[in-house]
């Protein structure tokens, strides 16, 4: 019987780890992979069967998952803060050394809990745009 994880997406992006074991689930799948649609309250029942309990949020998780929706996603600001750390090829306490703020502030703000001010955002431009300008001050920080 072949075990494997499922990655099951609650709201909020909560990620749970749940193993599989059913012989019934991985047939489900791998007849799903040959069809057009995938049946998914069989998938459904079959995972609540094996962990013996509805499980709130999966059918809906399950529907993402056939539509090839992400479970994350993602703001401008987001993006260009990341973007600026790569072009700069700084971790996040390096860019928030650059930044003269604390490294939770960073994650906040590459996380999506909190926009990041004006003033980040224009770092972050000008380290995609013209990151020589940038990297003495990333070197000494």
């Amino acid at each position: 019987m072949a075990v494997r994880e499922s990655r099951i997406l609650y709201p909020m992006h909560t990620v749970v780890e749940t193993p599989l074991f059913a012989k019934e689930a991985d047939q489900i799948w791998s007849e799903a992979r040959h069809m057009s649609t995938i049946p998914l309250e069989q998938v459904a029942q079959a995972i609540e069967a094996d962990a013996d309990e509805a499980i709130p949020g999966l059918r809906e998780s399950l529907a993402e998952m056939a539509a090839d929706e992400r479970g994350r996603t993602y703001t401008r600001e987001q993006l260009a803060l990341r973007a600026a750390r790569t072009a700069l090829g700084l971790s996040q306490p390096a860019f928030a050394r650059l930044l003269q703020t604390p490294v939770g502030t960073v994650r906040d703000w590459e996380q999506g809990r909190f926009p990041p001010p004006g003033s980040a955002l224009l770092v972050a431009r000008l380290a995609v745009e013209h990151p020589e300008v940038l990297r003495p001050y990333a070197a000494a920080s």
